[in-house]
């Protein structure tokens, strides 16, 4: 699901969801700090910006964090 931080975040903890997240963030990661070199701002900047979009755009009935739990967007 994803999270405020601009990453992914497994709903349920098991090996196979965990390297797939592993994997989406690594990526992420790679392209937040690019972006933020290109833009002079902080990573962590790129990461909120990031977040607040994919949980804006998180389609209903995806998970999201929300206070610390999994929730169903409505």
């Amino acid at each position: 699901g994803e999270q405020a931080n601009g990453y992914l975040g497994a709903v349920q903890n098991n090996s196979e969801a965990n390297d797939i997240v592993k994997l989406i963030n690594d990526a992420r990661r790679a392209e937040y700090a690019k972006l933020a070199k290109q833009n002079s701002i902080a990573v962590a900047d790129v990461e909120a910006m990031a977040g607040k979009k994919a949980l804006e755009r998180t389609s209903s009935g995806h998970y999201i964090l929300l206070d610390g739990n999994w929730v169903k967007k409505p």
